[in-house]
């Protein structure tokens, strides 16, 4: 199986469970805040060391608590983290997240250290050779471009999940080979506003049409949609009962690309991610929610209702 790469954020999450999400100027009484390693990069490369990869990652943290703990969290889940530097003027990111009763989430974020990224430290730390390599718009969108340049040159596949949804450069997008988007991301990135299956779907082909990829766009509860120009496919959600969808995207994106580096046909992918994806929305927290490879193959295993 080729390694993995994931060029991406570093975060402490902070998570507060409430009543209902509160509207402009309205105080809401939550419940005891719980603090989680998380970063949408972080999230990936850990959901994919958990599915079976070796995975380096490639990110920045601050010199202070929060950084120490996120490298430790990391490293004890057997990712790489050689290429993760400590910067030593900036706090770590921090995201703030809201949690509804049900499941739902609310996200603001501090970028910190996440936002001092930079091309020369992709050059120097990604490894060399054939690969799948992650990004993910945590961090500067210069830092995956240069990422995702190397990985063509050394003929790796590439994941980009272009989220949250700032400027995809042209030069990126020439060197990606699946891009994922949800329907927020989707609907800003393409012009289409995404409602429904039919929408998505529409999309995802517009998207297509930016380069030589497949682009697919993850639906929550309504599973999936995949173009790649030419064909174009709905995949069901998995039924679960949903606790917390904090990780549920940076999961799937993380099985993604596993599936991806063990050759899987993209039907098996996507099956294989929104499975994974759907175990984290059972679970509290971002880390803490990502299931194992054998939690995976045994919940694939069993009879299902999609």
């Amino acid at each position: 199986m080729n390694p993995i790469s994931v060029v991406g954020s570093i975060n402490i999450d902070l998570v507060l469970s409430v009543p209902h999400f509160p509207e402009s100027g309205e105080t809401v009484a939550g419940g005891d805040l719980q603090i989680f390693p998380g970063g949408k990069g972080a999230n990936q490369a850990v959901a994919a060391a958990r599915l079976g990869s070796d995975v380096t990652m490639i990110g920045r943290v601050g010199d202070d608590h929060f950084g120490h703990q996120c490298l430790e969290t990391l490293s004890n889940e057997g990712v790489d983290t050689s290429g993760v530097l400590i910067d030593k003027e900036t706090p770590t990111g921090i995201a703030q997240i809201l949690l509804d009763p049900d499941g739902h989430n609310q996200i603001a974020l501090s970028p910190g250290a996440n936002f001092k990224v930079d091309a020369d430290q992709v050059k120097t730390h990604l490894p060399k050779g054939p690969g799948i390599v992650g990004g993910v718009f945590e961090v500067p969108t210069v830092a995956i471009d240069i990422a995702f340049q190397v990985s063509a040159d050394s003929k790796s596949g590439s994941v980009l999940n272009a989220a949250p949804p700032l400027h995809i450069p042209a030069s990126l997008l020439a060197n990606t080979n699946i891009l994922v988007v949800n329907e927020v991301e989707a609907t800003i990135h393409s012009g289409i506003e995404v409602k429904d299956i039919d929408t998505a779907i529409e999309a995802a082909k517009h998207l297509c049409k930016s380069g030589q990829l497949s682009t697919i766009v993850t639906l929550g509860d309504k599973g999936s949609v995949m173009s790649d120009g030419n064909t174009q496919d709905h995949h069901p959600a998995f039924k679960v009962r949903v606790t917390d969808t904090t990780a549920a995207g940076d999961t799937f994106c993380g099985a993604l690309m596993v599936a991806t580096a063990e050759g899987m046909s993209t039907t098996e992918s996507i099956r294989f991610a929104s499975a994974a994806g759907a175990l984290a929305a059972t679970k509290m927290g971002a880390q803490t929610s990502l299931p194992t490879r054998s939690e995976v193959d045994a919940f694939l295993s069993a009879p299902q209702q999609l």
